[in-house]
């Protein structure tokens, strides 16, 4: 993926990896910018996020803690991006001071969840700088007319708003057709751009 996807593809990186600052400096290095995967509770309960996850209901104490364990994970991230299906869609008071932190040191963050509305994580980080929110997952379905349905509406919401947001996990099939895709969008007057140019500074 480092090697072969175009550079402006962002990464996104664990901070439960092995040698996840290994790997973040072998994205650096062929020019990709990587954010950081924020472990939250999700509304799954049987769904385990790790021994770092944001909890709705912990002591603010014990998630400053994680969250500082989180941030101490690597360095070079431009922001964070959160779980799938977390279960703070309604409300993120419970995490405020954490966002607010985030906010103040300058980085990034990402409403992973393309369904979520604007009542429970982007009210409590405040205004919209720094701040995005996904539009699709392009591996929904990795049937290819499916996959190409899925590229025509990025690039019809990218000509309408001027930019779009979408995520995928690293399945083989959708990579190679991202790797083809990129190579039409000069013709149609478009281009790749790292995460971080969708949000406002």
């Amino acid at each position: 993926m480092i090697n072969n996807l175009p550079a402006d593809i962002t990464f996104v990186l664990s901070p439960y990896g092995n040698d996840t600052s290994k790997w973040a400096a072998a994205a650096r290095s062929f020019g990709h910018e990587f954010w950081l995967s924020l472990p939250m509770q999700t509304k799954d309960l049987n769904q385990d996020t790790g021994v770092l996850s944001l909890l709705k209901n912990a002591v603010p104490q014990q998630n400053e803690e994680r969250y500082k364990k989180i941030l101490a994970a690597v360095s070079g991230y431009t922001g964070f991006v959160t779980t799938p299906h977390h279960d703070f869609e309604q409300s993120g008071n419970h995490i405020k001071p954490l966002l607010d932190d985030i906010k103040n040191r300058g980085l990034g963050f990402i409403e992973i969840n393309p369904e979520y509305t604007a009542n429970g994580i982007k009210k409590a980080w405040g205004d919209g700088k720094l701040y995005g929110q996904n539009s699709f997952w392009i591996d929904v379905d990795l049937k290819p007319e499916s996959l190409e349905s899925t590229f025509i509406s990025l690039e019809q919401k990218a000509k309408r708003d001027g930019f779009v947001i979408a995520f995928t996990r690293p399945y083989p099939s959708v990579l190679k057709r991202i790797n083809n895709w990129a190579g039409t969008l000069d013709e149609k007057n478009l281009q790749l751009a790292p995460l971080s140019a969708s949000i406002k500074p």
